[in-house]
């Protein structure tokens, strides 16, 4: 995933939760557990300087945008692909999110 942010201009992070589950299906039973999980992913993410999460599982997606609670914008690789390859319509991706990625997107010259 680092190789492929990296081909397409994003500047990966290290952190220590990087390759952590969200806690994935768990969301289904145990919600409480998957809202730590992803509490920590998400805010050991912004400790260390990322300003976005990229996931390359829909669920991880969705876990990390919905149980979170600092808002770090949350991409499926694919989305990067389509604003570094400039797709066309790919501004309607982003009405999509339950985190909008648009003011990220914006700051970085890229919408």
């Amino acid at each position: 995933m680092d190789r492929l942010m990296k081909s397409l201009g994003a500047q990966p992070v290290e952190w220590s939760y990087k390759v952590d589950c969200c806690g994935a299906d768990l969301a289904l039973t145990y919600g409480d557990v998957v809202k730590k999980m992803v509490g920590r992913i998400v805010q050991r993410a912004k400790e260390a300087g990322a300003q976005c999460l990229v996931t390359s599982c829909g669920l991880c997606q969705a876990n990390m945008e919905m149980r979170q609670e600092v808002g770090l914008p949350v991409f499926y690789f694919t989305e990067l692909m389509g604003v570094a390859f400039d797709v066309e319509k790919r501004d309607q991706w982003w009405k999509k999110h339950m985190i909008s990625p648009k003011p990220l997107l914006e700051s970085m010259g890229l919408v």
